[in-house]
């Protein structure tokens, strides 16, 4: 595809004075990067054309692969070998009167007073980036120190102190070590770095992807405040569109290597161009409305080095023609400010319906950010039936509900469930504090636990999916380890199939027969070193399922196809690199239900996969549910992916449970206010009228935890009582609960502390919310 090359730009520039954009920060045209050298280099990023403006959010949207992190690191300087700019120009304009500079002609000390003075990066992994073994202090004036030579070691310091205050972080933080740092402090610490010497232009690469979506809200409005302080532009790189309609300006879509759409983002929002950034918005479960199945992108990206001819999303798009498979589209002009590389707009055929919508044009400034609190109905909840999931999809609706079977005995259960992990020194604590309270600690003897489960009750029925939702540190993972047997719990009782199970025998294989867990990270729980089949086999051969190796074989292949892998003969022999995230993601399921389990405990299975092979995913557990009547545990801190997925959501908070219910009464009737935060951060392009998470604070300790609720500290219509006692799950209607004094039918509790609210103890609006 060839570039736009002028033509572009000025349409871009013409876009911009229309948006009231400021000038040129950052021009890049025609920008050529090659993997390799000679007849065997891969393209990665084929002629992309991109004009980011002063003040500017532009988001760059596309799967794993596409060239959005390789773009930024060519145009930057800081692409890696075996990288190769094979041609192009990248301009930077520094502004007061300075001639632009061209950053490929750009020698190395040249480029080292141009970065972080003028264009500074923020890393995916806050974990990876900072120096594990130096304090914050350090690193940060190691940076002022890098550029700035002449400042002196106290200015330095105090510049320091100034950078993470600004990004809300206590001063007493300098001494502590990354891994004594929450991600979300990681994070913040990365972003303080970037703006330490006050650059013009912030590149931010995947930088909330590993958070939890209260601590992605609380840095993307961080991130929005300086913004509007310091006026830097940023370039924010990610899969997740619904996240970057939300927060960019304007958005630029790529795939193989190829921009092949730019516009404003609530143009592409509402009035897509390009098929491809259709399916992008169409592999979001939202957060409201009826439940519909949903298929995101068929396929996989293509193998850059065997690009298909044409077009080359044209395998994939479900409105290609002849055409498509035989010539390139240019990204030229769709409508005013909009640029387009497909052939439905710009050629003789007729453009389908979700192409050629209205466009609404770009969304007033301040309209963007952090999503609203839905807005108050007084009606009480409405009764919601649970919905097959499974049923829909294959229906292709969920407006027409599926009652579920009623089973009296659940197949997994526990009850009172307890788990405390004993402290070993201080937690949390740091430097030479720490030091004094453990010896303090150690002189009084007593000792400390961190409450990771307290009187958590669960049941699991067959065929059935139960979602658990809540913040990095509510338990999550710890519940299901405790289920799996990886764990012992402290207290509490588990029951299989009615019956109660000694401890002794949840180690048994037997038990682990029935209940298999599917970890986080299909990257890490896939030895490198072995093909499929020796992963696929160990079950078979572990639990004595498999006589000989074409019985073995034939196993695996079955097992395969279950998935969806096939032929199954091809994929035995690959080995997991030469897979696709999703994948390995299937290869894990798969290794899963080679026993035939009754009960799977899926840790958050999609957290680390392309948000188009994301549903992929979610439809196999659902299948999975349907066909195999597996009872399933879906961990995950995407509520939106669990009111899609699941028949009852669980919601977790410190520890507790918070709030059960099924699904779809759950998010669109939040009985606990917690749920009703999660909500609130959760990324949803149909909002249009920014809130603030401000005040609501951070998640309580773990090992000191708040007295009564222990959410009342960040809950904006606590009582006195709340603080006093906790409370028990009062029902909120059809099968629906919340462990929320608001909640009690009887209450008559003191108003005193309730923060400004009017009635003692009449529950806020957004709590009595009618799903219906």
């Amino acid at each position: 595809m060839n570039g736009t090359g002028i033509n572009g730009t000025e349409v871009t520039h013409a876009a911009a004075a229309v948006a009231g954009l400021g000038e040129p920060l950052l021009e890049i045209r025609g920008l050529l990067v090659d993997y390799g050298q000679g007849p065997d280099a891969t393209r990665a990023v084929n002629g992309a054309d991109l004009t980011l403006h002063s003040g500017e959010v532009l988001g760059l949207a596309g799967e794993s692969g596409s060239g959005k992190s390789t773009l930024v690191m060519a145009a930057t300087r800081l692409l890696r070998s075996p990288g190769v700019i094979a041609g192009g120009e990248v301009f930077l304009h520094p502004g007061d009167g300075k001639p632009a500079i061209d950053l490929l002609a750009a020698g190395t000390r040249e480029l080292r007073v141009l970065r972080w003075s003028e264009i500074s990066l923020v890393m995916q992994s806050a974990m990876n980036a900072l120096n594990p073994v130096m304090t914050i202090r350090r690193q940060l004036t190691d940076a002022i120190a890098a550029h700035l030579p002449h400042v002196s070691a106290q200015d330095r310091r105090a510049r320091a102190s100034e950078l993470l205050e600004m990004v809300g972080i206590s001063q007493d933080r300098l001494t502590s070590y990354p891994h004594e740092l929450s991600g979300g402090m990681r994070q913040r610490v990365m972003i303080a770095m970037a703006l330490a010497l006050r650059p013009q232009i912030v590149i931010m690469d995947e930088p909330t992807t590993a958070l939890d979506v209260v601590t992605q809200r609380e840095i993307l409005e961080e991130l929005k405040d300086l913004r509007e302080r310091f006026g830097f532009a940023i370039i924010f790189i990610t899969h997740d569109l619904s996240l970057l309609i939300e927060i960019a300006d304007s958005i630029a879509v790529m795939y193989a290597g190829r921009m092949v759409e730019r516009a404003p983002a609530n143009s592409l929002f509402h009035a897509p161009r390009h098929p491809y950034t259709l399916g992008l918005l169409n592999s979001f479960p939202p957060l409201h409305g009826p439940r519909v199945a949903m298929t995101g992108i068929p396929g996989s990206p293509p193998d850059l080095r065997q690009l298909p001819s044409g077009c080359v999303f044209h395998p994939r798009c479900r409105f290609a023609f002849g055409k498509c498979a035989t010539d390139d589209p240019a990204l030229a002009t769709a409508g005013d400010g909009r640029l387009s590389a497909c052939w439905l707009q710009h050629g003789d055929a007729p453009v389908p319906v979700e192409l050629s919508l209205p466009d609404p044009g770009r969304r007033q400034a301040g309209s963007s950010g952090i999503a609203p609190v839905p807005p108050p109905i007084t009606a009480p909840p409405a009764p919601v039936t649970t919905i097959n999931t499974s049923t829909a999809i294959q229906n292709g609706s969920a407006t027409s509900p599926v009652p579920q079977t009623t089973q009296t005995t659940p197949l997994l259960e526990v009850r009172h469930l307890t788990k405390h992990y004993p402290v070993h020194g201080v937690f949390g604590q740091h430097g030479a504090v720490a030091a004094r309270r453990r010896l303090l600690s150690r002189q009084a003897r007593t000792p400390q636990v961190v409450h990771a489960l307290d009187d958590v009750s669960l049941a699991l029925p067959a065929a059935s999916i139960t979602a658990v939702v809540g913040e990095s540190g509510s338990g999550k993972s710890t519940l299901a380890r405790v289920l799996s047997g990886l764990v012992p719990p402290t207290s509490g009782e588990l029951l299989l199939n009615g019956r109660k199970l000694a401890a002794s025998q949840r180690r048994r294989l037997d038990y682990a027969k029935t209940v298999q867990m599917v970890l986080q990270d299909p990257f890490a729980s896939l030895n490198p070193f072995h093909d499929i089949r020796y992963h696929l086999s160990r079950p078979f051969q572990v639990h004595g399922l498999a006589s000989g190796r074409a019985d073995l074989d034939a196993k695996i292949a079955a097992v395969l196809d279950r998935v969806s892998l096939t032929p199954a003969q091809q994929f035995m022999r690959k080995y997991p690199h030469e897979l696709s995230g999703g994948q390995r993601q299937r290869v894990a399921i798969a290794r899963a239900l080679a026993v035939q389990p009754q009960v799977l405990l899926a840790d958050e299975p999609i957290s680390m996969l392309d948000v188009s092979i994301r549903l992929g995913v979610l439809n196999l557990l659902g299948d999975m549910r349907e066909r195999e009547q597996l009872a399933i545990l879906y961990i995950t801190h995407d509520i939106a992916s669990a009111r899609y997925l699941a028949d009852k959501i669980v919601v977790m908070y410190a520890g507790q449970l918070v709030e059960s219910g099924p699904a779809v009464q759950v998010t669109d009737a939040p009985a606990h206010p917690y749920t009703q935060l999660l909500l609130s951060a959760a990324p949803d392009p149909a909002r249009d009228a920014p809130v603030t998470l401000r005040g609501r604070g951070a998640p309580p300790s773990s090992v000191n935890p708040p007295s009564g609720c222990r959410f009342h500290p960040r809950c904006p219509f606590a009582m006195a009582i709340c603080a006093e006692q906790a409370p028990p799950a009062f029902s909120a209607g059809d099968g629906h609960t919340g462990a929320c004094w608001l909640l009690d039918p009887g209450g008559d509790h003191s108003a005193d502390d309730h923060r400004g609210k009017e009635d003692s103890h009449k529950p806020p609006a957004e709590l009595t919310k009618d799903p219906g």
